[in-house]
């Protein structure tokens, strides 16, 4: 295999690998094969034979193609994103988003990935708690006269 697509498919295992979020230990366990043969194929040390790469490929979900492609077609495929359910202002700030993750270091835009991903799991919980709310105090028997006191806030000319 030649240096540059070795190390294409170095950089795709990392990526797909790191995508999945499996472990080298977990993927290793999974190909039968020890947990430093992943890190030698991801450093591009050695090259994977053909076997144990359709067997990488059927566990991440891809294609041959997909592992020999240059480790930038992720970054293409963004183009393929269906923005008509997004609003202007949406897609101008991933524009913009794009535009400043491309001047940072590869430590940096490992930080904004997890920063993200927790914004994320924060959202979902807050949507969680929110319905939470609005169905949990079904244990409150609301009486006459609590509908009559909101109806009186509700007519205060001063609310």
């Amino acid at each position: 295999m030649s240096d540059n697509i070795k190390e294409t498919v170095a950089k795709n295992l990392l990526y797909y690998r790191k995508k999945n979020k499996i472990t080298q230990k977990e993927l290793a366990e999974k190909l039968g094969v020890k947990h430093n043969a992943i890190s030698s194929w991801e450093n591009g040390v050695n090259s994977i034979d053909i076997d144990t790469l359709f067997q990488i490929c059927k566990i991440f979900g891809i294609s041959v193609n997909d592992m020999y492609a240059s480790p930038f077609h992720q970054l293409s495929s963004l183009k393929n994103i269906d923005v008509s359910k997004f609003d202007t202002a949406k897609v101008v700030s991933i524009e913009n988003l794009f535009s400043t993750l491309k001047e940072l270091s590869i430590e940096n835009l490992n930080k904004v990935n997890i920063y993200v991903e927790n914004l994320l799991t924060n959202q979902q919980m807050e949507e969680a708690l929110t319905v939470q709310a609005a169905h949990g105090r079904t244990d409150i028997k609301v009486t006459d006269e609590m509908n009559q006191h909101d109806d009186d806030i509700m007519d205060d000319k001063n609310f």
